[in-house]
């Protein structure tokens, strides 16, 4: 016959849970940029409700988010693609021309650093 839990029990694990995923929502709000109120391109839903939710698939380790910091030294994070005199041979093909740019600078930036990026397919 299955264990049941106490009600004290499941409180504290909820209670416990809830934590956790109020913390790393905190912490995605202070290090990602979110919608803008005034994008109409934004998916529908809330900021607050995006960010939990990847707080919860955080938690549930359905993804793993990690901190880069740059250095102190370095004036911006990402490489800069000019300075470099790399080009991204493959036109990138992936929503508004602002994530587009972002997703290029990025892409970029590990290249130089000699990792392998693998795109998403284009739907």
């Amino acid at each position: 016959m299955p264990k049941t839990l106490s009600p004290q029990k499941i409180w504290q694990d909820w209670d416990f849970v809830e934590k956790k995923i109020e913390k790393e929502a905190q912490w995605l709000h202070q290090n990602i940029s979110t919608f803008l109120k005034e994008e109409t391109s934004a998916p529908r839903g809330c900021n607050d409700c995006f960010i939990r939710k990847i707080a919860i698939l955080i938690v549930s380790g359905g993804i793993i988010a990690k901190n880069i910091s740059k250095s102190p030294t370095l004036k911006d994070f990402w490489i800069n693609e000019e300075s470099s005199k790399m080009e991204n041979k493959i036109k990138i093909f992936h929503g508004m021309d602002w994530h587009q740019e972002k997703m290029k600078t990025i892409e970029n930036h590990f290249l130089m650093l000699g990792f392998e990026v693998v795109r998403e397919p284009a739907m």
